[in-house]
């Protein structure tokens, strides 16, 4: 990681990654930031993605010779031809950079990919597996001083489980902290908008997948109001709703969240999504409304009794 990151200070013409998503758009973030800002950039995302249009792009001389930067995000039918098609087209043409972020399921195609840049001149490249733990926590640590925070790995560890060891999440809370100065677990605790989301995620996993959540239950509640606990999960059962039906029209999650979740935890919506029909997202949304209604209009006693019971009903109805 330590000659990628020295590579990209470089400047060089052609860089592609690929792997771990929040990892490849750090770095991509970072190589484009090393290049001129005279550069004429063309995005090619997904879709929009044609490689007769992207080769034009990087082939011509940017207006008034500043050059040109062309970045290309894709996740599938992304041949080594085209890689190598755009790699030709870059080097041959002065002043010109690429970047493409590559996107793929695949572990063997993604060390082919990787495998076809090595060792051309001019071409960085690099596959990013997901970090280990004590990696994130470490990453974290280096990623603080961008904001002039220091932040011990101990700290840094307590974020990345409150955000379920998404680093992307909690890479996202450091520029909060800073602005407190403050990376105390306490000031984490206050400020945090993942705290307890990674175990009221599983808990609605476990409700769906019918398995015992009564511990996992009682811990969510020792940190969490019987009411934020409910409108987790509702907020939770919404979602995984919007996922059933965008896998009948073929959408990815960054069509209708306006972001793209980690491949892992995308699937994991996916799957849970297909298992519920449109019927039971709409017994589970009623039920769950009907006690949001029932905590706000009414005196409970014993929310947690109640929201226990509604839970085990909802399980039973799934």
């Amino acid at each position: 990681m330590n000659d990628f990151e020295s590579g990209l200070k470089k400047s060089p013409r052609f860089v592609f990654v690929c792997g771990d998503l929040f990892l490849c758009e750090h770095y991509a973030r970072i190589y484009t930031k090393t290049l001129s800002s005279e550069l004429s950039v063309l995005k090619l995302y997904y879709s929009e993605f044609d490689p007769q249009i992207a080769v034009n792009h990087i082939s011509q001389m940017g207006l008034f010779g500043s050059g040109n930067l062309l970045i290309v995000r894709v996740e599938k039918k992304f041949d080594i031809k085209t890689l190598n098609a755009l790699y030709d087209a870059t080097i041959k043409t002065a002043k010109s950079y690429t970047v493409v972020i590559y996107e793929a399921e695949k572990a063997d195609d993604l060390k082919a990919k990787v495998a076809a840049m090595e060792g051309k001149n001019g071409a960085l490249a690099q596959r990013f597996y997901t970090p280990k733990p004590n990696e994130a926590a470490r990453f974290l640590t280096q990623r603080a001083v961008d904001f002039d925070l220091a932040i011990e790995e101990s700290a840094a560890n307590h974020l990345l489980k409150l955000h379920d060891y998404n680093l992307a999440l909690a890479a996202s809370e450091l520029e909060k902290l800073a602005i407190y100065n403050d990376s105390s677990e306490r000031m984490i605790d206050q400020i945090s908008a993942g705290h307890s989301d990674g175990d009221l995620f599983r808990l609605t996993t476990r409700i769906i997948d019918r398995q015992p959540f009564y511990d996992l239950l009682d811990i969510v509640l020792q940190n969490e109001e019987p009411m934020a606990v409910l409108l987790g999960i509702i907020s939770d059962f919404r979602k995984l709703f919007m996922f059933a039906v965008a896998s009948r029209i073929n959408l990815m999650s960054r069509d209708f969240l306006g972001y793209s979740l980690p491949k892992e935890i995308e699937h994991t919506h996916s799957r849970l999504a297909q298992k519920l029909s449109i019927d039971r997202f709409t017994v589970a949304l009623t039920l769950l409304s009907e006690l949001e209604l029932a905590f706000k209009q009414t005196e409970v006693r014993d929310k947690n009794a109640l929201l226990t019971a509604t839970l085990i009903r909802l399980q039973a109805k799934l």
